[in-house]
């Protein structure tokens, strides 16, 4: 009877131990799995800063570029903040596409000179792309802008464009 109770006593021991084994295991593996959603997050966040940046740069540059001159494009007050203005001519009549920040966001307002009070269009804008702050600046042909990408305004966030204006005249090519 002796023998009988020493087998059970180890195999109660060993099977302890195997959970004992077994529970060290999952404890590393969640472990590693909560460190890794960690990272994923913390990933998925840089990458969508980088991508709200390059979207910002190449949505900006591609409306100053399609502008067809220096003239259509200016600066103006919308709602106290201030606004890209760029201006186009639809059969016969004259349209305006203000850019400029408002509640956190890059937003855009399409429509004829004479559709809305400049004062109001301000929160009835597209939201393009999150930003907090948006301050274009015209001066001697080029745009200046700085657009603060991050509620923080550290400078490390911060984009600066300088674009050089179109004026109207075409380049042309020699053989």
């Amino acid at each position: 009877m002796t023998m009988k109770k020493e087998t059970e006593g180890r195999k109660n021991v060993s099977g302890l131990i195997v959970l004992l084994v077994l529970g060290v295991f999952a404890l590393c593996v969640i472990g590693v799995l909560l460190s890794g959603v960690e990272t994923y997050k913390e990933l998925n966040e840089r990458d969508q800063t980088v991508f709200n940046e390059r979207t910002c740069v190449q949505y900006l540059t591609t409306k100053v570029r399609q502008a067809e001159d220096i003239g259509s494009v200016e600066t103006a007050d919308v709602g106290g903040t201030t606004a890209l203005v760029f201006k186009d001519y639809i059969d016969g009549e004259e349209y305006l596409t203000y850019i400029y920040c408002y509640d956190g966001w890059l937003c855009e307002y399409f429509g004829s000179k004479d559709s809305a009070d400049v004062s109001e269009i301000a929160g009835f804008g597209e939201k393009l792309i999150p930003v907090y702050g948006f301050y274009p600046e015209i001066s001697q042909g080029n745009l200046y802008a700085e657009i603060r990408m991050k509620e923080s305004g550290d400078d490390k966030s911060d984009i600066h464009l300088n674009i050089y204006l179109r004026t109207g005249e075409e380049g042309h090519y020699e053989e």
